[in-house]
């Protein structure tokens, strides 16, 4: 099941981390469309996730585990990066969503849509690096 559903993470959380920063960085843009941006981040959150949790199954299929995953271990720690930075971005990203809302802390609200870009960036990094760790293990064995 990891084979199939990574794609959607490795596809998702870059357009949605782009949407993310689109979002931050255009405060106008988000406020005309509040919910889409929080909505695509959870599902994005979801899918790494699920894929997070194939891939835990895929390592013991292999023969390895979380506390000894062998060769697997590179890419499984790039993928908690993924799983992490995603979540951050989905927590930050509802916090401002509550912030245009509210519209009575603009301070908060920037802080928080630097924070968010800081997020989406390392969710970008994140699934490259975790990509290109399980490229090598699929092409190289």
């Amino acid at each position: 099941m990891h084979p199939l559903i990574v794609h959607l993470t490795v596809v998702g959380i870059p357009v949605v981390a782009l949407l993310v920063m689109y979002a931050a960085l255009r405060p106008g843009w988000h406020v005309k469309h509040p919910w889409l941006v929080s909505i695509a981040t959870l599902l994005a959150t979801i899918s790494a996730a699920i894929t997070n949790s194939t891939g835990e199954e895929l390592l013991v299929l292999k023969g390895a585990s979380e506390h000894d995953p062998g060769i697997y271990g590179d890419h499984a720690n790039k993928a908690k990066i993924v799983m992490i930075s995603a979540a951050v971005m989905l927590v930050l990203m509802l916090v401002y969503h509550f912030l245009q809302v509210k519209k009575q802390i603009p301070a908060l609200a920037i802080a928080v849509r630097g924070l968010t870009v800081l997020a989406a960036i390392a969710a970008i990094v994140g699934v490259v690096l975790a990509g290109h760790a399980g490229a090598l293990l699929v092409w190289t064995q």
